[in-house]
């Protein structure tokens, strides 16, 4: 027994006082009486409870002596061991998007809290969430209460399942204690486990199904053609199309069991800015019952100033381009208003700050161009130029498809950099080719030679790597027209761009860096995003449907294995009990006893 209140066990001392004051107490009463006849009289009566009176003082004070002691007791609030009796819990807890289908969360969280209420005092819980990366919610806890309030606000994402990192702390933890009892709550079966304990919340009888793709043409009518899959049983489904919120037609096709299976769905041809996908049938997860598409938005026109007194290769190119509003003039007097400046073999002192920049044999030492131009190099019969084979967004980027064509320069210009950019091809060590943000923040891509002193313009490679260099250079806000749910979202960081903002379909708002070329965030919300340019020309507002995630989208699914390696020990931890209740119930036993005992000696 140990006591969390020792000084409470000083009400002892009361007991040698009792057992003192029951010494020293005087035995005789007096009485006045009207007559001894009266009370010889009633001798007979008193005979009856004589016997019990004899040792009412001495009972009186047992009794008291016991009030003292279970007093002290409580007052001192003892704790009683149990030998082995408790044990020590890991609860690894999925609450990936498969968790939605019917109340598979809220079935773990009751299994888990079942498992608490039953298991005995001082057992230790440590509850970690199945995420990448993980999540330990609480750590070795022996308060239950505390341990249910955790497991009670666990709230259900759309994030695929991933049980690789949580399993990974449940490994360390187990390395440090083997008598741990791993469970893992989760809607997933495994064929082969070992030391840990599945506890599968998924029913047989589950049903859902999925649309898993959205697309649409507009030739002489406006089709929309998408995959559907019917999980678990084959299904007759009927799938209606909305544009903007309005109703406009529906099929119906059978899906097989688990078969993805082609649809296609025809109206009048329209502009639209939102298309949906709705299967109306009941399934038992509504999430993944719709896809959106957004359309029609007016082509893009770009501003494009190009300053060259001999233009024709990069004229030809760009008017190729039905989106460019072409400008050429032969010298530059600080322009503005355009999207894209290309200066080619011209002399400048500054760039202009309000867009992408390209610059073709620039000899002079310009502003904020992240560069400086040290000498120039002349090879007679001409140096075949090197691809750098960088791994990163801009060289893939602007490298995009090409063929791979050699070609040669007769001459070129030597660059020192002084900015961080992305070399996309060189010679003896000299960035010939590069790309990246120039001191204004602008993207910005330069030749070290001009087009005339090489033969690129003969290659096949030279329409692609404009081609390339025209989209680095004046990118879509977002490449990706739609993405699932714990995919990644790439959005091109625009010229003069002042700030990022991303509207989840929760209504939360996130600004991004705009320091990069590129920026990424982690979609983990299924509806529309907005994301929402401001550049100091224009704002401009991208919207993107994230779908459901297909791979959580079967609500039966058998795995081969899981497990904590290492040997499993079976041990059990001494177990303490508060009796703080007992003690004060029998402390009032004791006081009635007492009262009842005084009652009966008074009457």
């Amino acid at each position: 027994m140990s006591f969390l209140n020792p000084i409470g066990l000083i009400g002892l001392v009361s007991i040698p006082i009792l057992i003192l004051i029951y010494i020293i107490k005087s035995k005789y009463q007096e009485y006045v009486v009207s007559s001894t006849y009266i009370w010889k009289l009633s001798e007979k009566y008193l005979k009856k409870k004589r016997k019990i009176s004899r040792f009412s003082g001495l009972l009186s004070l047992i009794l008291q002596i016991l009030i003292a002691l279970f007093l002290s007791l409580l007052l001192s609030n003892p704790l009683i061991s149990i030998a082995n009796q408790a044990k020590k819990y890991v609860f690894v807890v999925d609450n990936s998007a498969s968790m939605n289908i019917s109340s598979r969360l809220d079935d773990a969280k009751k299994e888990m809290i079942d498992i608490i209420n039953e298991s005995k005092n001082d057992s230790e819980f440590t509850v970690i969430l199945a995420s990448n990366p993980s999540q330990v919610l609480c750590d070795k806890n022996i308060d239950k209460e505390k341990v249910i309030d955790i497991i009670s606000s666990i709230k259900q994402t759309n994030m695929p399942y991933d049980v690789s990192s949580s399993i990974e702390v449940a490994q360390e933890y187990f390395n440090n204690d083997p008598s741990l009892n791993v469970y893992l709550f989760t809607d997933v079966s495994y064929e082969n486990t070992n030391n840990i304990n599945v506890i599968n919340v998924a029913s047989v009888d589950d049903y859902n199904a999925l649309i898993s793709s959205l697309s649409f043409t507009s030739d002489t009518a406006l089709s929309f053609n998408g995959t559907v899959i019917s999980y678990n049983i084959d299904k007759e489904l009927t799938l209606d199309l909305y544009l903007d919120g309005v109703y406009k037609t529906s099929t119906t096709l059978l899906c097989l069991l688990n078969i993805e299976t082609s649809f296609a769905i025809t109206t009048d041809l329209c502009e639209f800015n939102e298309a949906k996908v709705v299967i109306n049938n009941e399934d038992d997860m509504s999430l993944d019952n719709e896809y959106i598409i957004y359309g029609n938005e007016a082509l893009d026109k770009y501003k494009v100033l190009l300053v060259s007194e001999n233009p024709f290769y990069l004229k030809s190119f760009l008017n190729t381009k039905d989106e460019v509003l072409l400008t050429t003039t032969s010298s530059y007097s600080s322009q503005e208003g355009y999207d894209l400046y290309i200066f080619d073999s011209v002399s400048i002192d500054t760039l202009p700050l309000d867009g992408a920049i390209w610059l073709f044999n620039i000899n002079d030492n310009v502003v904020n161009s992240g560069f400086i131009s040290q000498s120039s190099v002349s090879i007679d019969g001409g140096a075949i130029l090197s691809y750098s084979k960088k791994n990163d967004d801009i060289y893939n980027s602007i490298c995009k498809n090409l063929l791979g064509n050699e070609f040669s320069v007769n001459r070129y210009l030597k660059y020192s950099l002084y900015r961080s950019f992305t070399t996309i091809m060189t010679y003896d060590n000299d960035p010939l080719i590069f790309a990246g943000l120039n001191g204004n923040n602008n993207r910005e891509v330069v030749f070290a030679f001009d087009l005339h002193d090489s033969n690129l313009t003969l290659k096949l490679d030279y329409v692609i790597l404009l081609h390339n260099m025209f989209n680095y250079s004046l990118p879509k806000l977002c490449e990706q027209d739609s993405l699932s749910c714990g995919d990644e979202l790439t959005i091109n960081v625009l010229a003069n761009c002042e700030s990022i903002r991303v509207n989840t379909p929760s209504n939360r708002s996130t600004y991004l860096s705009i320091n990069e070329s590129i920026v990424k965030t982690i979609v983990d919300e299924i509806g529309t995003y907005e994301i929402i340019v401001k550049t100091k020309n224009a704002t401009k507002t991208y919207r993107i449907y994230v779908s459901y995630p297909k791979s959580e989208a079967n609500p039966i699914v058998n795995y081969e294995s899981i497990e904590i390696s290492g040997e499993k020990l079976e041990k059990a931890f001494d177990s303490t009990y508060d009796i703080t209740y007992i003690l004060l119930i029998i402390l009032c036993v004791l006081c009635l006893l007492e009262w009842g005992l005084y009652i009966y000696e008074q009457h």
